[in-house]
């Protein structure tokens, strides 16, 4: 029987997907968007009146405010419970055993990719023993950067391309507005965690996935914002999902919203084979400083 890699189905189902003839999606119900097994459902789709997405990332097997996710879990969308518009693309993030393609977490950076702001939520305290480094969640983080840089270098293409055409060029590069950092926020656990040294953690992941990128003058400040959150009940987390609601209507999805998620799963599942000896060597030698800067303090 012929074998066909996950990066060539996820291909595979894009293409199928791009055939299809959507239907408005209804905020108030929640949706598979890809289910466990990585399938697209191609008539899912996000209506216009959508004032901005929230994805919010859980642990596969970790309870928190923003529920669980079991491993291998696909990508749902849903109301945020409020009357603001917004719509939540729920996911489970990464884990270290799972080799399919959603356990790599590539459901959590296709669903982040379209998204105005992003929560990560079941961070344990056995997870920050020694940073995030070796963690699930630097898996998780470095697939959502890493589709991030490539939606950037896709529309630095596009630029360069519409540009070539434009008889207007300066009066276009006028009306360009400039991007606004996505909000990142980390939800910690009940332990001393130290906010600085878990962003430093987070920024040293997004130089690594530059680094693998083969791109320069990239800075986390100019993507990413970082907040750091404690939450100990239900109405702390209603008001971090408040924040990340309100940052995410700044940023509106486009229009092709599924055609996106779909075009950044398929990319970010081919290119997420095991590291190559240059990316893991770059992965143990931060992952061995970090151990030695907690060592010496």
């Amino acid at each position: 029987m012929t074998r066909i890699s996950s990066s060539a189905v996820a291909i595979l189902f894009y293409q199928l997907l791009l055939q299809s003839t959507p239907y408005t999606f209804a905020s108030t119900t929640s949706t598979c968007i890809i289910d466990a097994n990585g399938v697209f459902n191609t008539r899912a789709d996000i209506s216009n009146d959508s004032k901005g997405i929230v994805a919010i990332i859980s642990s596969p097997g970790t309870k928190s405010f923003f529920g669980e996710e079991e491993e291998g879990g696909g990508v749902t969308l849903s109301g945020d419970g409020s009357d603001d518009g917004v719509s939540i693309l729920s996911s489970s993030g990464a884990t270290l055993s799972g080799t399919a393609s959603l356990s790599r977490g590539n459901g959590a950076a296709a669903a982040a990719s379209v998204a105005g702001s992003i929560i990560v939520s079941g961070i344990t305290e056995s997870d920050l023993e020694y940073g995030l480094h070796g963690s699930r969640h630097e898996k998780t983080l470095a697939g959502i950067f890493k589709t991030k840089l490539d939606s950037m270098t896709d529309a630095a293409a596009a630029a360069t391309a519409a540009s070539t055409n434009d008889e207007e060029g300066e009066e276009g590069d006028e009306e360009k507005e400039e991007i606004k950092p996505t909000k990142l926020f980390l939800v910690m656990p009940p332990c001393d965690a130290d906010a600085e040294v878990i962003k430093e953690d987070v920024e040293k992941i997004f130089e690594t996935a530059v680094a693998e990128k083969n791109l320069a003058g990239v800075s986390f400040d100019s993507l990413f914002e970082t907040n750091i959150v404690d939450i100990d009940n239900e109405e702390e987390a209603k008001e971090v999902l408040a924040l990340a609601s309100e940052a995410a209507a700044e940023a509106p999805p486009t229009t092709d919203f599924l055609s996106s998620i779909a075009k950044a799963y398929a990319a970010v599942t081919a290119s997420s084979e095991p590291s190559s000896s240059a990316t893991a060597a770059i992965l143990a030698c931060d992952d061995s400083f970090a151990r030695h800067n907690r060592a010496v303090r």
